[in-house]
Order: structure tokens, then C-alpha cells, then sequence
């Protein structure tokens, strides 16, 4: 920063107040890059990079069987003597027509590619190395052949998930489709969870509200989301959507805030363990019906009232808890 050199009273206080203006940038800079610096130093050294794989006895761990094969099916002729003719016993059905692929092959493949993530055309160098001669584009037809079969599932699934009146859902981007060379199409899969422990993804090439409005358009009820605007838009023209958000994204914001404000930190996050207990007591107690709810809003509101924002403080400018309170 330059600065003129000050030949007077008036532009000495001139010059003191642009340096001051500039040393609280410089610390508000500071402050900002200490904090990414320790959040950064919680991905590499916490407790999320310290998992370990614990064997407990010294067994050795096998690869047994992974080969592919071709199942020869003999079937006998017969000939009937009165008449000469000959019959042969039937052909075991196959899961699509002229579909020379084991219903073992076609689930394997499918669990490879979406749970595994192994690409086609790498499933296909084992089959290769084991001197069947298969071309990669019948794997892709199968697949897609397979997935439809898979449909009627799904969407019996997702009409069962949709009748609950309790929805979690969220947006969870993914590279699905060539969009040019080199480049990938950006999607989003956009799961929906009820409150039996079931869970439907819905896929769409938007994160806009044109793919939740078709598809929640029968649902009333509790909509808990991420606080993602789209949800908040799309609520306000449902007067039967209550919209609520999960705590998991505001105990973020303490954690961001560990070395802004300590105190305040703890005591909300001392807040929410109670909330969590709560909950778990719920469970435990294997209560059915409205009295799990009932307690909910009895126990949890009343302790968020009395307790979560009554020894707030005087919060930094910059601290993440000052987001959180807006």
C-alpha cells in the first residue's frame, strides 16, 4: 500500500487512519486463513483419517473362485419308437431372448460398475483373459436390459417412500453422460429417505426445482432438507410441506467456530448431545405412533428455547456462528 509522505497534522491522521484501515484488513485476512488452516489440519490429522483395518486372529485373507466359466448344458434326445420321432428335453430359459449370459453374470455386472464403480470395459479384460471371446458391446446391452428389469422395483419402492410423512432428501452431484470430448455431463442424484428406514435415488441433469415439483407433488407432510434454497421455494407454494432442516448441518457451523469462540461453541454443542440423547432414548424405547414425536417436541423444543441461544454473547464478525445465527 503507498502511501504519500505526511508534511502535516491533517495528513498524519489521515495516514494513521489508512494504515489502521489496512492493519484490520490484514487481521481479518489472518483470522480468515487460520481458521481454513485448522479445519484443514482436522481433515488430515482427526479422527476421520485415523480409521485402521483391525484383524483380530492372523488369518490370511483368500481370493477364491474369480474366474468366469461356461455353464454346458447336455441335454439327452429321445426317440419314441411306435411313432420314430424324436423329442429333447427343453432348454434352460435365459433371462432375455438370445441372451447367452447367467443371471449370476448379469448381477455381478451391475455390482461391479454401480456399487464398485469398474468400468465396462475393464470388466471385460478378465472375461477376455479367460479365453472367452465376448464383445464389450454385448456387455452394455445387457446392462441396460438388466436395469429395466430392475425398474418396476424401483418404482414401487419410491411410491412406498413417498406415502411416509416424514421425507429426508438431499442433492448429491455426479459426472453422468458425455457432454464433449474429455468433459462429462454434471448431474445430480437426489435421494429420498422415509422414516421406516427406506431410501429411493431419484436421478436428474438439474438441481432445480422442476425435478422435486412432479415428485413430491402428492406428498404432504415434514420435509427435512439441507437448507438448499430450491426446498425453501418450492415449500412456500405448499402450505402441507412443513420444511425442517437437519442438525447435522448446524453443528457445523460450531465446529467451524472451535477456535473463534470456544464457550459458545461448547455449550451449543453440549445442547445438541442432549438432543442427540434424546433421540436415542426414543429408539430404545421402541415407541410407535405420535408419542416418539410428542416427546420430540416436548424434551427437545423446550431445551433449544431455554438453553441454545440464551448465552450467545458477543459473537466476531467473522466467526462461522454469526452465519449461523442469521
Amino acid at each position: 500500500m503507498n502511501i504519500p509522505e505526511a508534511t502535516t497534522v491533517q495528513d498524519l491522521q489521515l495516514q494513521n487512519q489508512q494504515l489502521q484501515s489496512a492493519l484490520d484488513a490484514a487481521l481479518l485476512k489472518v483470522s480468515e486463513f487460520e481458521r481454513q488452516l485448522n479445519w484443514f489440519k482436522r481433515q488430515l490429522f482427526g479422527e476421520k483419517s485415523e480409521k485402521r483395518l483391525i484383524i483380530d486372529n492372523p488369518d490370511q485373507i483368500d481370493l477364491d473362485e474369480l474366474c468366469y466359466v461356461i455353464l454346458e448344458h447336455r441335454r439327452p434326445v429321445v426317440r419314441h419308437k411306435p411313432s420314430q420321432s424324436l423329442s429333447i428335453a427343453a432348454a434352460p430359459s435365459a433371462i432375455f431372448n438370445r441372451c447367452t449370459a447367467d443371471v449370476s453374470l448379469l448381477a455381478g455386472m451391475l455390482i461391479e460398475k454401480f456399487v464398485f464403480h469398474l468400468p465396462l470395459h475393464r470388466q471385460h479384460q478378465p472375461i477376455a483373459l479367460s479365453s472367452i471371446t465376448l464383445s464389450r458391446a454385448s456387455l452394455t446391452g445387457w446392462v441396460k436390459r438388466t436395469i429395466e428389469l430392475l425398474r418396476p422395483i424401483h418404482q414401487a419402492l419410491l411410491a412406498s417412500v413417498l406415502q411416509s410423512k416424514i421425507l429426508a432428501m438431499n442433492e448429491t452431484p455426479v459426472k453422468a453422460g458425455r457432454k464433449e470430448k474429455g468433459k462429462m455431463n454434471k448431474a445430480w442424484f437426489w435421494p429420498v429417505y422415509d422414516d421406516q428406514n427406506e431410501v429411493a435415488f431419484t436421478f436428474s441433469l438439474t438441481r432445480a426445482t422442476r425435478h422435486i415439483e412432479p415428485l413430491l407433488k402428492d406428498f404432504s407432510g415434514v420435509l427435512l432438507t439441507d437448507g438448499y434454497g430450491v426446498y425453501d421455494s418450492y415449500s412456500k407454494k405448499r402450505p402441507d410441506i412443513t420444511l425442517a432442516q437437519y442438525w447435522v448441518h448446524c453443528r457445523r457451523y460450531f465446529d467451524r467456530a472451535k477456535d473463534d469462540e470456544p464457550a459458545a461453541v461448547e455449550h451449543g454443542l453440549a445442547i445438541i448431545r442432549q438432543l442427540y440423547q434424546i433421540e436415542k432414548c426414543i429408539r430404545e424405547a421402541e415407541h410407535t405412533g405420535d408419542i416418539p414425536r410428542n416427546w420430540t417436541h416436548r424434551f427437545g423444543a423446550n431445551l433449544l428455547k431455554k438453553h441454545l441461544w440464551t448465552n450467545r454473547g458477543d459473537l466476531t464478525s467473522v466467526c462461522p456462528l454469526t452465519d449461523l445465527r442469521s
